[in-house]
C-alpha cells in the first residue's frame, strides 16, 4: 500500500481535524516567530497564563494594585450622588435623548420609505452606465466617483398626465457595481422600450422609483445606524455605571436605601444644591463608611487604607462651616476680598496659589490661616500651610497636595474648631 492509497482510506473526520490543526499550527509558528526577541515573561501567553493563575509579577502586582486605588476612587467620588435623584435623572435624560434621535431620523428617512408608493406601469426610455452619479437626496446632494453605476431614464403616467425620471432608487450604493460586466447584467432586466412597474408617491405622483425600501431598509440606507449607535455608546455607559455604582452604597444602609434628597436650583445662592446638604452628607458619609468595611476583604491593605484617607477628605470636605452659607474674608496678592462658603471643601478651592484665609472678624487680631504654594516636589504638589493666633504662630507644615490632602483639610477644620469654641456653634 502506497501513501497515497493510504490517505484515501483515511476517515472524512481526519481531515476536518487537519483543517483545524494546520491553520492554528501555522498561526502559532508565526506568534513565536514574533515573540522570539521578547522576554519570556512579557510574551501575551505567559502574562495571560500570570493572570490566570495569580502568579503575577511585582509590577503586575502593582498595576493591578493601582488600577484597584482608581477604581475604588471612582466609586467614592460617585458616592456623592448615593441618595439623590441625580442618577435616575441622568438615566431619564439619556434614553429620552435616544428615543428622540429616532424620532428625528425617522423624520429624515420616512420619505425613503416606498413600500406603499403606489405602482404604475413604466416605460424604459433610456439606459447607460457611468462612472460617476450625483444624486439629491435627505441630506442634500450625494455624489459617487467610483465603481460602475446602470444609468435608468422611464415614464410614466398617472390621471392622464405624463412623467420623467433618471432617479430609479434612493440607494445609489446598492446599484454601484465593480465591474461594467455587472452593470450591464442588470441593465438586462431593463431593456430600452420595455415595460415594467414603477412605484410612484400617492401624494405627488411626479416623484416614482423603479426600486421601493421598507422602513428598515431605509434605515440602512440612510446610514444613521451608525449615528445610533454612538448615541447608545455615548448616553447610556456613563447614567448606568453611575446608577449601578451609588445603588451599592444605597445597599449598604438598606433602612436608608429608599431615601432621595432632591437636586434644585436655588435662586438666592444662584446656584444647584440638595434641600438638606446637611443631613446628605452625614448620610453619604455612614453610606461610605458601611461599604469600605463590608468590602474591605477585596482589595489590598494599602488600597484600603488610601480608599479611607479618601473617604474621611471627603467627609470634611463636605462638612458646612456654619448652619448656612458664611462669609469669610481672604488676603489675596494684597488686596482683601470677600467670598461665601458652605462646606470646608470651598475654603479651600478658592485659593489656587497662595492666600491669606481670615477664620475671624479680627482679621489679624485672631485666628487665621496662609497658605503658599510650594509646586512640585518629587512630582507630587505641596502646600505650606501656616496657621496664627494674633501674632502667634501656631502651625509651619508642608502638605503634600497628591497624597495627604486630608491633612490640609484636618488642619482647616482644626483651626475653625479653634475659632468658633467659645460659642460652639461649628462642628458640634
Amino acid at each position: 500500500m502506497d501513501f497515497w492509497e493510504f490517505i484515501d482510506l483515511l476517515p472524512p473526520v481526519v481531515f476536518d481535524v487537519l483543517e483545524l490543526i494546520i491553520p492554528l499550527g501555522i498561526f502559532a509558528a508565526i506568534l513565536l516567530r514574533m515573540f522570539h526577541d521578547v522576554p519570556k515573561e512579557h510574551r501575551p501567553w505567559h502574562m495571560i497564563r500570570r493572570r490566570l493563575t495569580g502568579n503575577l509579577t511585582k509590577e503586575e502586582m502593582k498595576e493591578k494594585q493601582n488600577k484597584a486605588q482608581e477604581k475604588i476612587e471612582l466609586k467614592l467620588m460617585a458616592s456623592n450622588f448615593a441618595f439623590t435623584n441625580v442618577p435616575r435623572n441622568l438615566l431619564v435624560f439619556a434614553i429620552f435623548v435616544f428615543m428622540l434621535s429616532f424620532a428625528v431620523i425617522y423624520l429624515m428617512i420616512s420619505p425613503m420609505v416606498t413600500d406603499d408608493w403606489t405602482p404604475t406601469e413604466a416605460t424604459i426610455v433610456e439606459t447607460g452606465i457611468t462612472d460617476m452619479v450625483c444624486q439629491e437626496n435627505l441630506q442634500g446632494e450625494r455624489c459617487f466617483y467610483s465603481g460602475y453605476f446602470p444609468m435608468v431614464e422611464f415614464s410614466w403616467e398617472v390621471d392622464g398626465v405624463s412623467y420623467e425620471s433618471e432617479r430609479y432608487t434612493f440607494d445609489v450604493d446598492s446599484v454601484n457595481f465593480s465591474y461594467q460586466a455587472q452593470a450591464e447584467a442588470w441593465l438586462e432586466d431593463y431593456p430600452v422600450g420595455s415595460t415594467t412597474t414603477a412605484y410612484h408617491n400617492p401624494d405627488d405622483p411626479g416623484d416614482a422609483v423603479l426600486i421601493t425600501h421598507d422602513l428598515m431598509e431605509a434605515y440602512l440606507v440612510s446610514g444613521n445606524w451608525l449615528l445610533q449607535i454612538i448615541l447608545s455608546i455615548a448616553c447610556f455607559p456613563l447614567p448606568i455605571a453611575l446608577l449601578l455604582t451609588v445603588r451599592q452604597f444605597e445597599k449598604a444602609l438598606p433602612e436608608h436605601r429608599g431615601k432621595r434628597f432632591k437636586l434644585s436650583y436655588n435662586s438666592a445662592s444662584k446656584g444647584w444644591g440638595l434641600a438638606n446638604e446637611d443631613e446628605h452628607a452625614e448620610l453619604v458619609s455612614q453610606a461610605r463608611s458601611a461599604y469600605l468595611k463590608k468590602n474591605y476583604d477585596k482589595y489590598d491593605e494599602e488600597v484600603v487604607e488610601s480608599a479611607l484617607r479618601m473617604a474621611d477628605a471627603m467627609d470634611m470636605e463636605s462638612k458646612s462651616v456654619s448652619d448656612g452659607p458664611k462669609t469669610f474674608t481672604i488676603l489675596d496678592g494684597g488686596v482683601e476680598k470677600q467670598f461665601t462658603a458652605r462646606s470646608v471643601g470651598d475654603l479651600l478651592d478658592f485659593f489656587e496659589n497662595e492666600g491669606t484665609l481670615y477664620l475671624e472678624d479680627s482679621r489679624e487680631k485672631g485666628r487665621y490661616i496662609v497658605f503658599v504654594y510650594m509646586g512640585e516636589i518629587d512630582g507630587d504638589d505641596h502646600l505650606q500651610v501656616k496657621e496664627f493666633n494674633g501674632d502667634e504662630l501656631v502651625l509651619d507644615e508642608s502638605v503634600n497636595m497628591e497624597r495627604n490632602y486630608h491633612r490640609a483639610l484636618a488642619i482647616l477644620v482644626a483651626a475653625l474648631e479653634k475659632s468658633t469654641a467659645d460659642d460652639g456653634q461649628w462642628w458640634d
